[in-house]
């Protein structure tokens, strides 16, 4: 991507006098345009989270689960194995047909915030549990 930068910069020239008028001014200004341009390559897209859990293994869906949480809410501190067993009781409480609602309010009950609870319980579905979706 070409990006052209243009800067007007205005130069005042003093001109010497070569005339016999002593006026005391400067004979011209000169405004000066400048083009640059940008040649570096524009810069790469963000790569989008892997959504095709389906084919996962065991350990990799677990991996993905906390990279999924951790780009919504700060799991600093948090045991990824902790965290990986609330998504698994998440799934494993819908699939008992305990309502989203539900596992919310006991999430919120236990010291989750309102976005650590709903991080927790969306990755959830769609990491372990996408049979579920249609209950959020």
């Amino acid at each position: 991507m070409k990006i052209n930068i243009v800067s007007l910069v205005a130069i005042p020239v003093v001109a010497l006098a070569f005339t016999a008028c002593s006026s005391g001014t400067p004979a011209a200004t000169v405004t000066v345009t400048e083009t640059a341009t940008d040649t570096r390559p524009a810069p790469e897209p963000a790569a989008e989270p892997d959504t095709d859990f389906g084919t996962s293994s065991e350990s990799e869906k677990d991996e993905q689960y906390v990279l999924l949480v951790s780009s919504k809410v700060n799991t600093y501190g948090i045991d990824p194995g902790t965290l990986t067993e609330l998504g698994r009781t998440v799934c494993a409480s819908l699939d008992k047909g305990i309502d989203v609602e539900t596992i919310y309010m006991l999430a919120r009950s236990n010291g989750l915030s309102e976005d650590e609870a709903a991080a927790i319980i969306a990755a959830a579905i769609v990491v372990y549990c996408p049979w579920n979706e249609s209950m959020v």
